[in-house]
């Protein structure tokens, strides 16, 4: 018998998740496998991004805005 991968494993988990989508039905699934099936959009801001923003509102306070 083949020993299968978490990522193998995984992917099955998401193909079977998939068979039960009806609407209406509400199936529970582990955050690995609604990972896999693109349950979750990134929005978290960059180091460099988060630094950029940091003196924004100082900024406008500087300008009179």
């Amino acid at each position: 018998m083949t020993k299968l991968t978490q990522d193998e494993i995984t992917k099955q988990e998401s193909a079977q998740v998939s068979k039960l989508a009806t609407a209406g039905v509400v199936v529970e699934v582990d955050p690995d496998t609604a990972d896999v099936m693109g349950a979750f959009e990134e929005t978290a801001l960059t180091a460099e991004e988060a630094e950029d923003a940091r003196f924004d509102d100082k900024e406008e306070l500087i300008n009179g805005e």
